[in-house]
C-alpha cells in the first residue's frame, strides 16, 4: 500500500474472538504512536510493522476447588482475581509488566517449571521500569518456572521481597539492576530461594548502596540453597550475595562463581551469623575477600558465622583474603578446601585484620599465593594474621604466634602456599 510522503496513517487493530492485541513487531515498530488508544504512524519512508495477537487463554487461574476457571492475558489481572491457595499457570511468551503480590499466598508458575526450555520461553520483562516482581505485606506462596529480566529499581531489580515468605524456585533471574539487590532484595522476610539461576545482575551506586549483585538479604532468616549465582556485579559490597543482620540464614550447596564487587566478590557477611555450608565458590574477586568477606560494625556487634565444607578456588583479592577475609569478627571455619586463591598483599587463602578471633580447623589450605608485586611484598600465602588478631583451635586454645607451620600448627593441612619473603608462607603472624 502506498501513501503520500508525511501522511499520518491510523492503524486499526481488530482481534478475533478469543484473541487480544499484544504489541507491534517489525523494524519500524518504535515509529508507531498511541494517542488515547488510537495507533498512528507517520509515512515518511518505507515502513515494516506487524500486529502481534495472542490467545486470551494463555494465563489460567485454577482454584483450590475446581468450581470455575478464569482466563486472562495480563498476569497482574490474574493475580487480582486469585485467592489464597490458587495456582496461576502462565503459557510460554514474553509478558512486559511489573507484577505486585500483596497479602496473598498462591502459586504463580509456568506450564512446566522443571523444563529449562519452558523457563527460557516464559518471560516476565520489567521494561527497566521497576522491580519485575514484588512480594509485600505477608505475601507468600511460590514463584517458579520463569525468566525474570530487565528490572530496574532502588530495591530488588528482579524480585523485591518485603515482610513476606515466598518460595522462589526454578527461575532464571537475569540482567536486572538495583541499588540494593540486583537480582533479589529479601528484607524483613523468611523466604526460601532455591534451584534458581541468578546471573548477570548488577547492584549499582558506589556510596552506601551498590550491595548484593545477585542477592541482598537484610534482617531475614532465609534459606538460600542450590542456586547458580554467577557473573553478578556490585559497585560496592557483595557481588554474589550480601547478608546483614540475620543469624538463622542458611547458604548451602550453591554455585557462586565469577562474581565481582569493589569489596567481597562472592559473599559479604556483616554483623550476623549465617551458616555457609557446602558451596562451590570460584573465581570471584574484590579488593578484599575475593571469595567470602566477614565483618562486624564494632566489637559488640557480633559476626559469628559458621563457614564449613565449602570449596573456595581461584578467588582473588587485591589487598587481603583471596579466599576468606575476616575483619573484627569471630567465625568458625572448618572442613573447607581453600585452594589456589590469591591476594597481592596479605593472606592468599585467609586474611585476618582488626581484632578478629576465628576458630580455624580441619581445612585443606593449598597452593594459595600472597606474592606481592613490584612495589610491595606479600605475606601469608595460606593465612595472614595481623598484630591485633588471634586464632583458636577447635578446643578454644590459641595458636602460638609462630611463622613456621605446618609443623607447629596441626589443626589444618598445608601444601604449596607461597609468599614473597621469609618464613610464614603457610601461616604468617604480623609483629606488633
Amino acid at each position: 500500500m502506498e501513501f503520500e510522503e508525511d501522511t499520518m496513517v491510523v492503524l486499526e487493530v481488530n482481534p478475533a474472538s478469543g484473541w487480544f492485541f499484544k504489541e507491534w513487531l517489525g523494524d519500524d515498530k518504535d515509529d508507531v504512536s498511541n494517542n488515547n488508544g488510537e495507533w498512528k504512524i507517520l509515512m515518511n519512508g518505507y515502513k515494516e510493522i506487524t500486529a502481534y495477537f495472542m490467545e486470551e487463554a494463555d494465563i489460567t487461574v485454577n482454584p483450590i476447588l475446581p468450581i470455575t476457571t478464569s482466563n486472562f492475558h495480563v498476569i497482574q489481572n490474574a493475580i487480582q482475581a486469585a485467592n489464597n491457595g490458587d495456582v496461576i499457570e502462565v503459557a510460554e511468551d514474553t509478558y512486559c509488566e511489573n507484577v505486585n503480590i500483596t497479602s496473598k499466598s498462591f502459586t504463580l508458575r509456568s506450564t512446566n517449571p522443571l523444563d529449562p526450555a519452558v523457563r527460557d520461553a516464559t518471560i516476565i520483562d520489567g521494561g527497566a521500569n521497576n522491580s519485575v516482581i514484588v512480594y509485600f505485606n505477608n505475601a507468600g506462596g511460590c514463584l517458579k518456572g520463569f525468566t525474570i529480566q530487565n528490572g530496574n529499581a532502588s530495591d530488588g531489580g528482579g524480585i523485591y521481597i518485603h515482610t513476606s515468605s515466598p518460595i522462589i524456585e526454578y527461575n532464571n533471574i537475569i540482567t536486572n539492576e538495583s541499588e540494593m539487590g540486583g537480582g533479589i532484595n529479601n528484607a524483613y522476610s523468611s523466604s526460601i530461594i532455591r534451584y534458581n539461576k541468578i546471573s548477570n545482575n548488577e547492584a549499582t551506586n558506589t556510596s552506601s548502596e551498590g550491595c548484593g549483585g545477585g542477592i541482598f538479604n537484610y534482617d531475614s532468616d532465609s534459606e538460600i540453597y542450590e542456586n547458580e549465582i554467577t557473573y553478578n556485579d556490585a559497585d560496592n559490597l557483595g557481588g554474589g550475595i550480601f547478608v546483614e543482620r540475620t543469624d538463622a540464614t542458611v547458604i548451602e550447596e550453591n554455585i557462586i562463581n565469577h562474581n565481582m564487587a569493589n569489596y567481597e566478590g562472592g559473599i559479604y557477611i556483616v554483623s550476623c551469623s549465617p551458616t555457609v555450608n557446602k558451596n562451590w565458590i570460584e573465581a570471584n574477586d574484590g579488593i578484599v575477600g575475593g571469595g567470602i568477606g566477614i565483618h562486624a560494625y564494632n566489637t559488640t556487634d557480633s559476626a559469628l558465622p559458621v563457614i564449613s565444607d565449602n570449596y573456595l578456588y581461584e578467588n582473588w583479592a587485591e589487598l587481603c583474603g583471596g579466599g576468606i577475609y575476616i575483619n573484627q569478627s569471630f567465625p568458625e571455619i572448618y572442613g573447607n578446601s581453600i585452594w589456589y586463591n590469591e591476594s597481592y598483599s596479605h593472606g592468599g587463602g585467609i586474611g585476618l585484620e582488626n581484632s578478629s578471633e576465628p576458630i580455624i580447623y580441619n581445612n585443606s589450605i593449598q597452593n594459595n599465593e600472597a606474592d606481592g608485586d613490584e612495589d610491595s611484598s606479600g605475606f601469608g600465602g595460606g593465612i595472614f594474621v595481623d598484630s591485633t588478631c588471634e586464632v583458636k583451635d577447635a578446643g578454644g586454645t590459641y595458636w602460638p604466634r609462630d611463622n613456621n607451620p605446618p609443623n607447629d600448627e596441626p589443626n589444618n593441612t598445608y601444601d604449596g602456599n607461597t609468599h614473597s619473603s621469609g618464613d610464614g608462607a603457610d601461616v604468617f603472624f604480623e609483629n606488633d
